[in-house]
């Protein structure tokens, strides 16, 4: 390998402060790693472990505890996960590796890619022969490097995280309408598809704004595009591969040169890396994590329709409903307290949140209540950057009617210190006023705790009742029963009925 050569640096100042890693290629395949200095200084070179025959690595990057991931073969490719480089330019032992039916690759050398995000590890899977292993490959470090398969039906160039957050996924294999697909890296939601210029698209990124850098059209240029996929500018580098750091600058590889560019595309520096018959992979040093911007709290709110404290096939979503953040804690929605309110589908996000415990509430309109969760989230720890979903709220217009059975041991028709409660004691809507449980007539059996509760009512008036039992006398109510009027959504607790022993 040739040493670099250096071109002279421009009068600015490098933002980002770290080692870069080069993929030597020899025979259409990365067999070893090279680690140069930000200005192009060689510090040592490591042979990557192959896959037998199937070759040496497609592409690497470092992950979040600092060891580096490598994704290599073409055909059943394998990912393994390999120590920190020692200073002596030895790999660390390899402590795990997970290996997939399917293909890296295809006829591209500069194509396969990876990206590293968290306990997470991205790849793509190219299967020209029609197979159903193609698309994209999640590992889960924390669970055994377990892989789950996504955007299947497409063959994917190279995957990316973007400084946003978001997973980029370059679909240029030699297709004419490239696409680049963005995914939400926690729930594998696709969330948009940006048509972007050329075919035979080699490498994607984003920057914290979500502007998207392809390379290697059929014209041989860098561009960067708007989030929609708008040109913004183009540079004559013929980019194989890309990687973006916390600060939004981009390492490119080009073949030969490995370029560091600021987010407009100027050049900061470039140097010579080596004269090889492919793509150089690139990738910075260390690990860069998107930065940590405001978290944000989403979920749906449904209408449960049945009052079971759960959402069931066939009950939808509200529209129009405020969600809202709780800041004095008083159970109310205040002026300036932050809100969101559901979409023609029922969803809403709070966004724009500090790290901190949020108590969300959901805001009940006249004639409703809340079913689930009984109190609001009240407790909710949102750590910076961190966006929680599936924070869902049921409401109903149904009523309840509960209450408790009690031993009056004394008569006084009060349930005092010491008074225990009468499990399974039969209680019932009494709708034919004819004082006995009747067939059709609904009834419950008193708990453990001497309580009952009447679910999934009309609105209107019910007579409750007590089946009396023998050797009993009933001492309240002293009419014998409950008239109870009840409007839409409306409860009625704490009828209480009182048993002395005759």
């Amino acid at each position: 390998m040739r040493s670099p050569s250096l071109e002279p640096l421009e009068n600015r100042v490098l933002l980002y402060s770290g080692n870069i890693l080069v993929g030597a290629e020899t025979d259409g395949f990365n067999t070893s790693i090279t680690e140069y200095s930000q200005t192009g200084s060689k510090l040592h070179t490591v042979a990557v472990p192959t896959n037998g025959a199937d070759g040496g690595s497609r592409d690497f990057q470092v992950d979040a505890s600092g060891s580096l991931q490598v994704w290599t073969g073409v055909f059943n490719p394998v990912l393994q996960r390999h120590g920190p480089v020692a200073s002596g330019g030895s790999w660390v032992k390899e402590s795990s590796k997970a290996q997939v039916a399917g293909w890296s690759t295809i006829n591209r050398t500069f194509y396969g890619g990876i990206a590293t995000l968290g306990q997470y590890v991205f790849a793509t899977d190219q299967d020209t022969g029609g197979g159903a292993e193609n698309g994209l490959i999640r590992f889960d470090s924390k669970n055994n490097y377990a892989a789950t398969r996504f955007a299947s039906g497409e063959d994917f160039s190279d995957v990316s995280i973007g400084m946003d957050g978001k997973l980029y996924a370059m679909n240029g294999g030699e297709t004419f309408q490239a696409q680049v697909k963005v995914y939400d890296p926690g729930t594998l939601k696709l969330l948009k598809t940006v048509n972007v210029p050329g075919f035979d698209n080699a490498c994607v990124t984003a920057d914290s704004s979500g502007n998207i850098f392809v390379g290697a059209f059929f014209d041989s240029k860098l561009w960067k595009l708007s989030p929609s996929g708008a040109i913004l500018k183009t540079v004559n580098i013929e980019a194989k591969d890309l990687d973006v750091s916390s600060d939004n600058q981009i390492l490119a590889g080009d073949g030969a040169k490995v370029y560091l560019l600021d987010d407009n595309l100027t050049t900061l520096h470039s140097f010579g890396a080596g004269s090889y018959s492919g793509a150089n992979f690139v990738a910075f040093a260390t690990y860069q994590a998107p930065p940590a911007g405001p978290a944000s709290v989403a979920g749906h709110v449904f209408n449960d329709s049945n009052d079971n404290a759960k959402k069931d096939t066939g009950e939808g979503n509200l529209a129009g409903w405020k969600v809202y953040v709780d800041a004095n804690r008083n159970g109310a929605l205040d002026a300036g307290e932050k809100t969101a309110v559901t979409d023609s589908s029922g969803n809403y996000k709070l966004t724009g949140l500090a790290a901190g415990s949020y108590r969300i509430r959901l805001n009940i309109p006249s004639g409703w209540r809340r079913t689930v969760p009984g109190y609001g989230y009240t407790e909710l720890k949102l750590a910076a950057g961190h966006n929680a979903v599936g924070y869902n709220f049921g409401a109903t217009q149904r009523v309840r009617i509960s209450g408790t059975v009690f031993q009056d041991a004394n008569g006084n028709r009060t349930k005092d210190a010491g008074e225990g409660v009468l499990t399974n004691w039969t209680v019932f809507l009494d709708t034919n006023g004819d004082k006995k449980p009747d067939n059709g007539e609904r009834t419950l059996l008193t708990d453990g705790s001497g309580n009952f509760t009447f679910t999934n009512l009309a609105a209107g008036t019910y007579t409750l009742r007590i089946f009396q039992q023998t050797g009993w006398k009933l001492t309240t109510p002293t009419t014998g029963s409950f008239t109870i009027k009840l409007t839409s959504g409306a409860t009625s607790t704490s009828n209480r009925f009182g048993e002395k022993k005759s």
